[in-house]
């Protein structure tokens, strides 16, 4: 019998992190605002928030390109000159929760 429990609680352990592993890599306003507050863009320790410091400058800058591609290289832009780090890829996860963060703010 305390082997079925085991399992049970092995097969509960492997879809608990199958489900997390999955939500993580979903788009989305959350991950879109870690990476804007974080360093994990660029290699010089600063973040989107460096230079866009208020959300009023957040609101100015998303305005200026209504649409994605045009943002999508303006994002590359920074993150490459400024952060100093590598371009995102135009379709993954973290382009589109960046884009997502940056429209959602009001």
């Amino acid at each position: 019998m305390k082997h079925i429990a085991w399992v049970w609680a092995l097969i509960f352990a492997a879809s608990l992190w199958s489900y997390t592993a999955c939500a993580e890599s979903q788009t989305s306003v959350k991950i879109g605002k870690k990476l804007f507050y974080g360093t994990s863009l660029g290699t010089n320790g600063k973040s989107c928030a460096s230079c866009h410091k208020t959300i009023e400058n957040i609101k100015k800058d998303t305005s200026k390109y209504p649409d994605d591609p045009a943002l999508k290289n303006v994002i590359n832009g920074c993150i490459t000159e400024n952060l100093k780090g590598k371009p995102l890829p135009d379709d993954s996860t973290e382009m589109n929760s960046l884009i997502i963060y940056m429209r959602s703010i009001k």
